[in-house]
């Protein structure tokens, strides 16, 4: 199917409408050379369709259900129509089409970076731009007879012939009908390329609100800013343009962009979901929070009650409960009665919120997942879930995708690894045997490539951590990394020195670290550290792998995988800690150890 945005809706404004939507879904093709857009955003106004095509350029649709018997009279300004017992003069669709194609033109020509620079279109748009019109109700020997060939010609409208089932173009699966029609309606006004780069910047241009803002950190030696992920791909913002509500899960692999989508998601719900008053975005990791919070006011979303409520799950429970909760507790048992006794306060009260977006969706258990279900208001039963199951740390998941009381639930794959480097994303997936691995990998034109992983042996914990603070120090120096772009995660809070007495891992790495000048946030310590965690704050950080998920540095040391307990039973989870613990890591990735586990060991087969 050709890339439609937002893509499988069920609401339209007019039946029209969703036919043509159906139509472009089902005989554009190839899917990989045209992308269609319904009702877009161009300068507050809002086309039907746009379609991009590789060959044609742009092309601005405008649809009208008219019925041939409501048109009274037409010229090329305007239509007059019989609406019920009124009569009404309404702007002519082609002049609709044309008012749209040229505000796109505008904006094109004021942004300045897609203008040709041939001769014979010297400062003029680089992508073709055309415009035609929609009358899915209307046939073509009536359209001719009543004489309405001569207002809008046949080479710029799709009729009711175009676009029933037994049309030309409709028995032909393969789409060269659909694409030979195209190009004798629109032929290409004169030949172009743009680069992948180009295209996101069209995409921005079209639809400002895709473009991602990251949270500003000082530069990396590294970086070229035009290989991060800046704009949502194709893929990416058809899932969060999906406005209807109902049950969704979106998976895919680390690094694939699942938050942005859901900030995403939750900016068009405010811009046009007009029955969505309240929502919440709800995460697992204290520290992810803050990070949210930033990506949504980049977007200019309102937090709080009417806006965007952002929370971690505790966070959301101490709510539901009216009560402080211990949110340093390392009892297990404590947080399990937090959640029961929440679960029990909703049978008797708490509020509804019309959509919940949730975050780290592998880490909810069955009963945290029936928590956030117990909030979903029964008219709109909108949720969607985030998750990734290779990165579930806490054992048994809630179980999302079970349908509950007939509802569908839709499950959607994001397949790209944006975040890291090639060698990065080789090293980690084989390690943990990903499912789908293949599908995570960029087109060659779109890798970014880095240093190889680097595991080191050391001869004991107090050797270890110099090394780390002592590497950190050079690559700072050298303006490789800022500190910001930098992390130290550890997998195991206390270990042993070479005296055997047991010391605690992080304010070992700290001491070190403060002993050469550099500072360090140790953003794990208690929950006040992790929930005023900012990463845009110019030190290193130190960090438990499970306080680490949904963030990203350039540089990452990854500590203590040699001391994980080595038996049987935890093998899995053990494994799943690490990965997390690796696709932290955009560029560089180093891994100290002392003792060579069977985890060190199967790792450094992967090298």
């Amino acid at each position: 199917m050709a890339t439609m945005i937002p893509h499988d809706i069920d609401e339209f404004t007019t039946e029209g409408e969703r036919k043509f939507y159906s139509f472009l879904e089902t005989f554009a093709k190839p899917d990989r050379e045209f992308t269609t857009w319904y009702l877009p955003d161009i300068a507050g106004k809002e086309p039907d369709f746009i379609l991009y095509c590789e060959e044609i350029g742009l092309i601005v649709f405008e649809v009208k259900d008219w019925e041939l018997s409501q048109i009274l009279e037409a010229n090329p300004s305007s239509f007059k129509l019989r609406m019920g017992k009124a009569t009404k003069s309404l702007k002519s669709p082609l002049h609709q089409a044309r008012e749209y194609l040229n505000s796109l033109k505008d904006r094109l020509k004021a942004d300045g970076r897609l203008l040709s620079t041939d001769a014979a279109h010297y400062g003029n748009p680089k992508v073709p731009i055309d415009y035609g019109v929609v009358f899915p109700n209307i046939r073509k020997d009536e359209y001719c007879r009543r004489g309405l060939d001569r207002v809008i010609n046949l080479n710029r409208v799709f009729l009711w012939d175009d676009l029933h089932a037994s049309s030309e173009i409709c028995l032909d699966g393969s789409g060269r009908c659909f694409r030979r029609k195209l190009r004798d309606m629109f032929p290409p006004r004169f030949r172009f390329s743009i680069t992948r780069a180009e295209y996101n910047h069209l995409k921005h241009l079209l639809f400002p609100v895709v473009r991602i803002t990251q949270p500003e950190r000082d530069a990396c030696a590294y970086v070229d800013p035009s290989r991060r992920l800046n704009v949502l791909d194709d893929r990416q913002e058809a899932l969060a343009r999906r406005f209807a509500p109902g049950r969704h899960i979106i998976t895919g692999p680390p690094g694939s962009g699942k938050t942005l989508i859901l900030v995403h998601k939750a900016v068009f719900l405010r811009l046009y979901r007009q029955d969505v008053k309240n929502m919440l975005f709800v995460c697992h990791n204290a520290s992810l929070v803050n990070y949210v919070k930033r990506l949504l006011s980049e977007k200019k979303a309102g937090f709080g009650p009417g806006g965007v409520e952002v929370c971690h799950f505790f966070e959301l429970c101490s709510k539901i409960l009216g009560e402080e909760i211990r949110f340093d507790s390392a009892d297990k048992s404590y947080y399990e009665l937090v959640v029961e006794e929440t679960l029990a306060r909703q049978r008797t009260e708490g509020v509804k919120y019309d959509a919940v977006l949730v975050d780290e969706g592998q880490d909810f258990t069955p009963a945290m997942g029936k928590v956030i279900v117990n909030l979903l208001d029964p008219d709109s039963n909108d949720l969607t879930v985030a998750l990734d199951e290779g990165q579930s740390l806490y054992g048994e998941g809630a179980f999302w995708d079970v349908p509950e009381n007939g509802t569908k639930v839709r499950i959607d794959r994001v397949g790209s690894s944006y975040r890291f480097t090639s060698e990065i994303r080789q090293f980690a997936f084989g390690f943990m045997k990903y499912e789908n691995a293949g599908e995570s990998a960029l087109p060659p034109e779109c890798a970014v490539h880095g240093p190889k992983p680097v595991m080191t042996r050391m001869g004991d914990i107090g050797e270890l951590v110099f090394h780390v603070a002592d590497m950190i120090k050079a690559l700072h120096a050298c303006g490789e990394y800022p500190l910001s772009e930098m992390a130290v995660l550890y997998s195991v809070r206390f270990t042993r020195d070479a005296k055997g007495e047991r010391v605690s891992l992080p304010e070992l790495l700290i001491g070190a670290l403060e002993s050469r000048g550099i500072i360090a946030d140790w953003t794990t310590e208690n929950y006040s550290a992790r929930r005023s965690y900012d990463i845009s704050t110019d030190r290193v950080c130190v960090s438990a792998i499970h306080g680490a998920r949904g963030l990203d540095w350039a540089c990452v040391f990854l500590l203590g995988l040699d001391e994980l307990a080595p038996d049987i039973g935890l093998t899995d989870r053990a494994r799943r800690y690490a990965f997390v613990g690796m696709t932290r890591a955009r560029h560089r990735l180093c891994i100290p150890y002392v003792r060579r586990n069977s985890l060190i060991r199967n790792m450094s087969t992967c090298l």
